[in-house]
Order: structure tokens, then C-alpha cells, then sequence
């Protein structure tokens, strides 16, 4: 969560990376250069630019730091024993500062990647049960401020099993990953779906009242059926969904709802949507 605060405040993060520069250097000047050295001091600029703004940010800074301190250096060659000593100095600082750049941008990369992929299904792309819930949780706190409608729907694919004995799990994945593909492509700017696990999928409507969600799912609901039909799958879609204007405090007390639901229309007559609203 800190990391998503200060990204965004970049132009805060790059003011004062530019004032620790110029101040370390200024102080450097002071210093005389050779007696005390604030170069280790450079890395703190160097790694709030690589870690809050870029690696690219941070080469740049670490740049402008060696061209800073070497400056320095060469301005008082009379304190050196010889004048390739300053030049050892900077390619010494070169190595440690692009050193430390790299391995501050490889850090930050390999926790992005592990965030990303620890609220995302890696075969279609879709956020998983942990993302939705949070999402769930952040929609439900929006409801009951402004007052607004949630509604949130559970799928499941009809027949999939079918699909999974007679022609293996490749063709099941493959199956599993056009659904959510058809998703991403027809839900609405600020809607949400997700893939709970195994063939089960849910959807989070925001500002969404019970007759607009119908309108929505049963769009959706088309869409897939259409995506299945072109490609030859004898899948079809069990939707059940909840409308709520106040909605309980447990999040799972409101999927549980939508669940339950859905499974109601499956255990019925299937590939249907169904939507009811829960009243205070």
C-alpha cells in the first residue's frame, strides 16, 4: 500500500530527489572533495528515483551524480598524487552506483510480479477470488456511503466437465481461457470479474441497480453462448444474482447469497440468468 501512495505523488518523489542530489553535491564542494566523501550519500536519490519513479529515473540520477562528484574531483586536482586517481574514483562510483540501480529495479520487478500474480489466474487472465474480494470489500464500503446499488453474480459453465473427459484438460484450459478472454472484452468500464477457480466465475457491478444488472448479465450471458457457439463448445452459462441497495457487513455472507443463487438456476433448468434484490 506504500508503494501505491507515493507513485501517486511522482512529482513530490522527484522534487525531492533532486534536492538530496544538489545537497549531498553542495556539501561535497564544501567538504573540499577529497577529505570527507558524501558520495555513499548519492545512493539515497538514486534509490528513491529507481524505486518510486523508474530504473530508467534512477540511471539518470546516478548519471548526474557521477558527473556532480567527478566535477568536484576535477576541480581540485592539486589535492590528488596523481591526476588519474579521480578518474579511478569515478569509475569505482560508476560500477557501485549502476550496481545498485539494477538491483533496487530487480527487486521492485520481482515484488510487482509476485503482487500481480499473487490476485491474478494465471490461464485467463482474469483477477482471482482473492482480488475479488477486495474489491468486493472496497465496492462494498462505496455502497453503503453513497448510498448507490451493488450487485454481484456468480457463473458457472454448464457441461464443462464434458468437455474436460472427452477431450482433456488442454482443451478445457483452452475453453476456460476464451471465457475470460470474452469477459475482459464485454464487461463495462468499472465492473469487475474474476475467476473463483475450477469453471466458476463471478462478476461485480458497481452503481448497479437489479434492472440494469439483468439488462448487463443478460448481455454477457449472449456474448459468451456466442464466443462458445463459434468455437464449437458445448458449453452454456448458470448465472445467479444479487442486487443489494444496503449491503450486509460480511463480505462472504454476500457472495454466499450470489452462490447460492447461482446454484439454484444450475440445479433447475440451466444456461439461464437469474437476479433478485435484497431488501433492508
Amino acid at each position: 500500500m506504500m508503494l501505491l501512495k507515493m507513485e501517486a505523488s511522482k512529482p513530490v518523489v522527484l522534487m525531492c530527489v533532486v534536492a538530496a542530489t544538489l545537497t549531498f553535491g553542495f556539501l561535497d564542494l564544501k567538504a573540499g572533495g577529497t577529505e570527507i566523501s558524501f558520495s555513499i550519500f548519492y545512493l539515497l536519490p538514486i534509490s528513491l528515483s529507481t524505486w518510486y519513479l523508474s530504473p530508467g529515473f534512477g540511471y539518470g540520477v546516478a548519471a548526474f551524480s557521477l558527473f556532480l562528484r567527478g566535477w568536484i574531483d576535477l576541480s581540485r586536482l592539486d589535492l590528488y598524487s596523481h591526476p588519474f586517481i579521480p578518474l579511478e574514483n569515478t569509475a569505482l562510483r560508476a560500477v557501485f552506483f549502476i550496481g545498485a540501480v539494477w538491483a533496487i529495479g530487480r527487486i521492485r520487478l520481482l515484488m510487482e510480479r509476485e503482487r500481480r500474480f499473487g490476485t491474478t489466474d494465471f490461464l485467463t487472465g482474469l483477477p482471482n477470488s482473492r482480488a475479488l474480494y477486495e474489491m468486493l470489500a472496497g465496492a462494498q464500503n462505496r455502497c453503503i456511503r453513497a448510498g448507490s446499488p451493488l450487485t454481484i453474480a456468480f457463473m458457472d459453465c454448464d457441461n464443462f466437465k464434458r468437455i474436460n473427459d472427452l477431450e482433456g484438460h488442454r482443451a478445457g484450459d483452452k475453453v476456460l481461457a476464451l471465457i475470460g478472454e470474452t469477459l475482459q472484452q464485454n464487461i463495462r468500464r468499472g465492473d469487475f470479474a474474476a475467476r473463483l477457480g475450477g469453471d466458476e466465475f463471478a462478476l461485480l457491478l458497481p452503481d448497479t441497480d437489479e434492472e440494469a444488472g439483468l439488462q448487463v448479465l443478460t448481455r454477457l450471458h449472449t456474448s459468451l453462448l456466442k464466443a462458445m457457439e463459434t468455437g464449437g463448445h458445448p458449453v452454456t452459462f448458470s448465472v445467479g444474482a444479487v442486487t443489494y441497495a444496503d449491503p450486509p457487513e460480511s463480505v462472504d455472507d454476500m457472495l454466499h447469497r450470489a452462490d447460492t443463487l447461482m446454484y439454484s438456476v444450475k440445479a433447475q433448468t440451466k444456461n439461464r440468468v437469474v437476479i433478485e434484490q435484497v431488501k433492508s
